[in-house]
């Protein structure tokens, strides 16, 4: 049986509560099955609904002013985990991307450039904390101290800046690339010379981007960055937001594919 997809058409926020109760009672969602497909459907509202299902949402949203639309699931395209690459070769015809272990290159004209979104990715580490102590005591020996010699791990998830690339090469082959801000080879890309700092030069190569394909889909994070000039600086313990931030990119920079082949 084939499955339905609600999107939406716009770039605009649907309030989680509002959303997640519509979900419940259209979708025939649980609250907290809802809960999570808010978190990890950005864009593409759901993918797994049945026709009826997907009508009942796209109507109860539409009627509150929402743009959404219903779709074919297998009509919104797939996609896999990204490629990171650390430097590409950057020109006003096109953008060359690395495809070998040698430096070879691939060619991409800016018009198949369909996809520039700014993301943050959590980069998981884990440090060694100190030593435990314990004390005991007996009748004949008295109080004695132990340390515990297992070593014990404490997780640490930092927020990154990536940018995103969907793109069509030359040979017709789909791309789906990342650049991590704190991996690149700047002076690869840009040359040396420069006082920049190493995010303002992640910025310089986002508005190259953004000038020289004017046919893609630039998601609202990606401009809004390029207005505030702002570093993601955010550091929490464990590791438990990077497999929901992950599939939620991947999801976002689906529907943002969809929305430029469709536009």
């Amino acid at each position: 049986m084939s499955e339905f997809a609600v999107v939406q058409t716009r770039f605009e926020t649907i309030p989680a509560e509002l959303l997640a109760d519509v979900l419940t009672k259209q979708g025939a969602m649980t609250h907290p099955d809802a809960m999570v497909a808010i978190r990890r459907h950005q864009g593409i509202l759901w993918d797994h609904f049945d026709r009826p299902q997907a009508e009942a949402v796209q109507t109860t949203l539409a009627e509150q002013g929402y743009g959404v639309k219903l779709v074919r699931t297998d009509d919104i395209p797939k996609l896999g985990e990204p490629r990171n690459i650390r430097w590409f070769e950057l020109d006003d015809e096109e953008l060359r991307i690395p495809v070998g272990i040698h430096g070879e290159t691939i060619s991409v004209p800016w018009h198949n450039l369909f996809v520039i979104s700014l993301n943050r990715v959590a980069e998981v580490t884990r440090r060694e904390v100190s030593e435990r102590t314990q004390m005991s005591s007996s009748s004949t020996s008295g109080l004695s101290i132990a340390r515990d010699t297992h070593p014990r791990y404490q997780k640490r998830s930092k927020l990154i800046d990536v940018l995103d690339l969907i793109c069509l090469d030359k040979d017709k082959a789909v791309h789906y690339l990342r650049l991590p801000s704190n991996e690149l080879s700047f002076g690869r890309i840009m040359g040396e010379g420069t006082n920049l700092s190493r995010f303002e030069r992640f910025l310089v190569i986002i508005e190259y981007c953004v000038h020289h394909a004017p046919d893609a889909i630039v998601s609202p994070e990606t401009r809004k960055v390029l207005v505030t000039r702002q570093e993601t600086m955010l550091e929490v313990d464990g590791d438990a937001m990077h497999a929901i931030q992950e599939e939620s990119i991947i999801n976002r920079n689906r529907w943002l594919l969809f929305q430029a082949i469709n536009q």
